[in-house]
């Protein structure tokens, strides 16, 4: 849980980059809500939301930006308790796998999502984010 930002010289993306993005991660029952906003290479807002169990349920996913056609749903399932993976489907169908660590520490979180986008291109992307301070 807390807030993260994308940290760029850490991380790896096949698609284009943002140029910033911030993740909020609260608990909800029995799971969690993430919130992304950031900007994309051309300067567009982007924002990626949903709330998702951690028994590996379907959840809803709303993105704006230019992933927008990649991935209509999430389910996710919790590993222990800085890991967590799962599956992003659109129409039904398995598009790509997600994978959230975060640190022993607990001051730095990877989000690695692998597969393929809405044209049919390889998606490799390593986010790394920093956690930010409480406020």
């Amino acid at each position: 849980m807390g807030t993260w930002r994308l940290n760029h010289a850490k991380s790896s993306f096949t698609s284009p980059a943002p140029k910033r993005e911030t993740v909020v991660i609260e608990p909800a029952p029995d799971g969690f809500k993430l919130m992304a906003k950031g900007v994309d290479a051309k300067d567009n807002p982007t924002s990626t939301t949903y709330t998702a169990t951690y028994n590996g349920a379907t959840a809803p996913v709303t993105i704006v930006g230019p992933q927008a056609g990649d991935y209509d749903t999430i389910s996710v399932k919790r590993l222990d308790d800085r890991k967590a993976e799962g599956f992003l489907r659109k129409n039904g169908r398995v598009v790509q796998t997600y994978s959230r660590v975060v640190n022993r520490a607990r001051d730095m979180m990877t989000i690695t999502m692998t597969g393929t986008n809405a044209s049919g291109g390889r998606v490799v992307n390593v986010a790394v984010y920093d956690r930010q301070p409480e406020r």
